[in-house]
């Protein structure tokens, strides 16, 4: 997704339209929801990302954020499944397997956060995860261990049969590691030819640098 403004919230009500109802606290064993209306904090030509439903430890408070596809938007199953085997911990490459909405303008309720966040804590469902937020990156200005490890995780992903195709827009910092992460693959094909993976690496020499300072 191409500039994503993570932080910035906007919120708007037109004249006559109620106030949002104070959050409210459901409390069920181990799990705390609240009930709320979700709000849109950036979008882009697939979907958009929402404030995290609040499922404990997966809550906006904790970094975490949902993200949504556009109901026309396909997900490329077996790619994800190569990406979740060699980078379990979503370090190098962020996944998605998402809920799919019509529009990013529609306001987003959760009336069944409790069921959502219960399946999420038993059995990991093949439709929804919740995300680390994710800052911007300077693309001319990498340190010389970032670049490197972006450089890597090309070839990671070209090793296992994967281009990405859409290089430098969608890299964006991890800040658990303070490192270059990948991320949206709507443009990336499994088993490319050798022409798709020279597409990446041309984009990468060309727009990635290491800081002169």
């Amino acid at each position: 997704m191409n500039n994503i403004i993570y932080m910035k919230r906007v919120t708007k009500r037109t004249k006559g339209t109620k106030k949002s109802k104070k959050t409210k606290s459901v409390k069920n064993k181990s799990l705390k929801i609240k009930s709320r209306e979700n709000t849109v904090l950036g979008k882009g030509k697939d979907g958009c990302i929402i404030d995290s439903i609040s499922c404990d430890n997966f809550s906006k408070e904790n970094g975490y954020v949902s993200k949504f596809l556009y109901n026309d938007m396909p997900i490329n199953n077996e790619i994800h499944n190569v990406l979740e085997k060699i980078d379990h911990n979503n370090e190098r490459f962020n996944r998605y397997y998402l809920p799919n909405i019509d529009s990013c303008i529609e306001r987003v309720n959760f009336k069944d956060d409790f069921e959502t966040c219960s399946k999420y804590g038993k059995i990991a469902v093949s439709n929804m995860i919740f995300q680390k937020k994710l800052d911007h990156i300077d693309t001319s200005k990498l340190t010389k261990s970032q670049y490197r490890y972006l450089r890597r995780s090309i070839e990671i992903l070209h090793e296992n049969n994967i281009s990405h195709g859409d290089l430098p827009n969608n890299v964006m910092l991890n800040t658990d590691n303070n490192m270059p992460i990948i991320i949206d693959w709507e443009n990336a094909k499994l088993n490319p030819d050798e022409v798709d993976k020279q597409i990446d690496n041309m984009a990468f020499l060309r727009h990635f640098k290491v800081s002169s300072i």
